[in-house]
């Protein structure tokens, strides 16, 4: 068995310094912040220690720009992640430029496969719609290879840099300060077991600190296991007058299920979604929702990507969170 390739990632932490600081010296690129000698002299060595090997091809690919933009999406049953990627798409293909989608499907070895193909066919830069930590494998393939990339939707605590992302507090601020201005004080939550959702859930707990447990739902599966939850509610004594749910698609499968168990929305229970996908409006009865500036989140994450493949320099540190807001329609109302 051959010897595994060492990383840029392994350099950086035998040398001490950043990612981005490596991949500078590797390809010779100025920024705003020289480097000095007495860094580069460390990468060098810490490099020819390590045994690592520059990688020709790639470096020359980096140098050529095939106007194609790589998209890594986690769910393709995801409504609003679909109508995300539209956006994105538009954008892209606006400055004369087109996308090739890989789906991750939530399986780290299906992303790494993924990114992969994207690399050996000469993909310019690469969006991720998914919620990637910072030491996720595939990330180390992408500084590896220098290929410019953002993250969009994800998770700001994983400090994957560049990200553009809803601010889910305010979100979770306006979904709760609706609900109790209308006078609900058993308020309810319902959400699934993925990380981005996990963090709306924990912003629930914080603004509404009197929660009952017995009326949080955290990892929706399935429409039979939200039937059973649904029922538990239909059937208690005090239950809650309003829900909250992570998304517009579980929101939806809400209401479903609501009137499966004789429940009318919101005669009997108000429910918020987030998101506001197209199907949000069509809805009977239409949703409220807490809107995603989708239009604003594709511009600024595609900029973002140009810039990095244009300028040929990593974008450090750089956070973008986009305000969301309230859309009242005819799901929830006012407590008598």
């Amino acid at each position: 068995m051959g010897r595994k390739k060492v990383t840029i990632t392994e350099v950086a932490k035998e040398a001490g310094v950043s990612l981005a600081t490596v991949s500078r010296i590797f390809n010779n690129k100025d920024g705003k912040i020289k480097i000095s000698e007495k860094t580069k002299q460390k990468v060098l060595k810490a490099a020819a220690h390590l045994g690592y090997q520059t990688n020709p091809f790639a470096a020359a690919l980096r140098a050529q720009k095939t106007g194609i933009i790589g998209i890594l999406i986690r769910d393709l049953k995801d409504p609003f992640l679909i109508e995300l990627l539209k956006k994105v798409q538009q954008q892209v293909q606006s400055r004369g430029m087109d996308v090739l989608i890989g789906h991750t499907d939530y399986e780290e070895t299906t992303a790494e496969r993924q990114l992969n193909v994207m690399m050996n066919h000469w993909f310019d830069g690469v969006i991720l719609l998914d919620y990637v930590a910072a030491q996720h494998p595939f990330v180390d393939i992408l500084k590896q290879y220098q290929t410019p990339y953002v993250s969009l939707t994800g998770d700001a605590s994983s400090a994957l840099w560049p990200i553009v992302h809803v601010d889910d507090a305010v979100g979770m601020q306006l979904a709760v300060a609706h609900l109790t201005d209308l006078g609900h004080k058993n308020i309810g939550f319902v959400g699934k077991a993925v990380s981005g959702v996990e963090h709306r859930l924990s912003l629930f707990y914080q603004y509404v600190p009197s929660a009952n447990a017995k009326f949080v739902k955290e990892d929706m599966n399935n429409s039979d296991e939200l039937y059973q939850f649904i029922n538990k509610l239909a059937h208690h004594p005090e239950p809650p007058t309003a829900l909250i749910c992570a998304t517009d698609y579980i929101a939806l499968k809400v209401i479903h299920c609501a009137w499966q168990n004789g429940l009318h929305v919101p005669a009997d229970l108000s429910v918020i979604g987030f998101d506001d996908i197209t199907e949000a409006s069509e809805a009977h009865p239409p949703l409220t929702t807490i809107r995603q500036p989708m239009e604003k989140m594709a511009e600024k994450a595609v900029n973002l990507l140009l810039q990095q493949i244009q300028d040929q320099q990593e974008i450090d540190q750089i956070q973008y969170k986009m305000a969301p807001v309230l859309v009242e329609r005819e799901t929830t109302k006012r407590m008598n």
